[in-house]
């Protein structure tokens, strides 16, 4: 989505082709309980829709290869990649997930009404068009029902990078979890204090005074030379992994 403008500008400026996910309903604040808690399998189904609509499209599918297609995100976005590279949720784990929500008392009535307990969209949401996976602090690795078996089925080479000051997904459980489980990963961790929120875009005044928990990075993070670092490392990543040619400059 547009606060991780800055990484889709990156790549392409670098020549990709980006196309930055809405997911439908995902970002306000009543749907996005229901969606999150209830119908995460919605993500990797609209990549996959996305995909096949852009392939299709009269403008863009010719400038599409079909055989370069890589996918990144943050968070859920990072866990998405990762789920449609592949590795899978166990049902039984995620009907559980399903009904501590469902059960959750702090949840509206009206959005719990609304909440089916049923894993079977859940499965099978690996879509083989995509070749690589950028994760940036993927999670909830665990909590979703990814476990051990689900991870060795990931089909892809990823690259995970997160910051070891990560408090929202900690490393241990979800980055570093599913990278020692999962075939062709790679684990990039970021020194502390990096936390959860610098993947995001760099802030101007109006948002470190309205949403300093996005916004305002711990004392010595620089969010801008980061974002540099990780751009790098994505575009390298993908270059390698999608056999992406460049013209060495003269």
């Amino acid at each position: 989505g547009s606060g991780y403008a800055w990484f889709g500008e990156y790549l392409a400026a670098h020549g990709y082709l980006v196309a930055m996910a809405y997911h439908y309903r995902a970002n306000t604040f009543d749907s996005s309980a229901l969606y999150v808690r209830n119908r995460l399998w919605q993500r990797p189904r609209d990549l996959s829709l996305d995909i096949t609509h852009l392939l299709t499209d009269r403008v863009w599918g010719p400038h599409i290869n079909p055989d370069q297609i890589g996918v990144a995100g943050h968070s859920q976005g990072g866990f998405t990649a990762l789920w449609i590279g592949g590795a899978n949720v166990d049902p039984d784990l995620f009907l559980a997930f399903q009904r501590v929500w469902k059960n959750n008392q702090v949840v509206p009535a009206y959005l719990r009404e609304q909440m089916q307990v049923d894993a079977e969209p859940a499965r099978d949401l690996r879509d083989d068009r995509v070749k690589a996976a950028f994760a940036m602090a993927p999670g909830d690795i665990q909590g979703f029902g990814m476990d051990e078996a689900g991870l060795r089925q990931m089909a892809i080479p990823s690259y995970i990078i997160v910051g070891a000051g990560d408090t929202t997904t900690p490393l241990k459980e979800n980055a570093e979890f599913a990278a020692r489980r999962m075939p062709h990963a790679q684990l990039d961790v970021l020194p502390a204090p990096v936390g959860h929120e610098i993947f995001g875009n760099e802030c101007d005044q109006v948002g470190r005074d309205n949403f300093p928990e996005a916004c305002v990075d711990a004392p010595g993070v620089d969010r801008v030379r980061l974002h540099e670092y990780i751009g790098s490392v994505a575009l390298k990543f993908f270059d390698a992994t999608l056999g992406v040619r460049r013209q060495k400059p003269n």
